[in-house]
Order: C-alpha cells, then sequence, then structure tokens
C-alpha cells in the first residue's frame, strides 16, 4: 500500500483537495479525482458509493489507517473528514 498520508500532504499543500463525501464523488465524476480516501471509521454504505464510482471512472480508493477525526486532523479541519479526494 502507498503512503496516503505523504500523498495528501503534497495535495493539501498545492490545495487539489476536496474534502467530504458530496464533493469527493462530485470529482471523481468529473474526472477530477485521482484517488479517492475513506477513513477506517466511514459507514459501509458510503464505503460502497466511493467502490462504484471508482469502478466507473476508474480512479483508486484507499483506506485512510485512522479515523475520521484523525483524517480531519491531517487536513487542518477542526472536524471530522470520512472521505476526501486528491
Amino acid at each position: 500500500m502507498r503512503e496516503i498520508r505523504k500523498e495528501l500532504k503534497n495535495a493539501l499543500e498545492k490545495g487539489k483537495v476536496a474534502i467530504g463525501t458530496k464533493e469527493s464523488l462530485k470529482a471523481a465524476g468529473n474526472g477530477k479525482a485521482k484517488t479517492l480516501v475513506y477513513a477506517a471509521n466511514c459507514p459501509s454504505e458510503i464505503r460502497a458509493r466511493l467502490k462504484k464510482a471508482a469502478v466507473t471512472h476508474k480512479i483508486e480508493v484507499e483506506q485512510f489507517d485512522g479515523n475520521s477525526v484523525e483524517l480531519g486532523t491531517m487536513c487542518g479541519k477542526p472536524f471530522a473528514v470520512s472521505v476526501l479526494a486528491f
């Protein structure tokens, strides 16, 4: 598995990250996302939607090893983030 933390840090510095389920799926549909990342505690319904979008739009889906609060903190947000795209 590749290093998601390092790639996420680079994407955040460039400002090329969509945060949240709706924004991430929108980015996937527009062809602006290369990878969808979800937190380990992301609900299974959302994970299923992400995987379906990944197959449809031929992009990768990765699981972040931490929970949504840790993912939010890594993004510099004061709230939980379950899904993001970069």
